[in-house]
């Protein structure tokens, strides 16, 4: 699942992950597509920049939570603010429409795919 933010000029990939073991093979295979050197480490929810504002947003299915989704977006805000040269001092309102905006698109998401998931 892909969120494009367009006016950033960014993309969030959004993976939701099983299992433990899923979030160990999950950043493996990241390290390896993307030349990266992420530690293997078991998370809730975990944001990975990869190159030229694409972002990975991993989360663990059942910690699926307003709290794990806050935190994770609020990474993704800093990032992608930081990318653009968006201050906090100056533009603290730009920052905060971005994460109000980039929790509501990754709740619309992760909702859409846990409810197929069901089916």
């Amino acid at each position: 699942m892909q969120l494009k933010i367009d006016i950033y000029g960014a993309t969030i990939n959004i993976d939701i992950l099983e299992s433990v073991e899923d979030c160990h093979s999950y950043i493996i295979e990241l390290n390896k597509n993307h030349n990266k050197d992420y530690e293997v480490i078991k998370f809730e929810g975990c944001v990975f920049p990869l190159v030229n504002r694409v972002y990975n947003l991993a989360l663990l299915k059942p910690f699926i939570n307003n709290n794990v989704i806050s935190h994770e977006c609020y990474h993704l805000t800093s990032l992608i603010a930081d990318a653009c040269d968006i201050e906090d001092e100056n533009y603290r309102e730009a920052r905060a429409y971005l994460n109000g905006y980039i929790n509501e698109k990754v709740w619309e998401i992760v909702k859409l795919n846990l409810e197929l998931s069901t089916i």
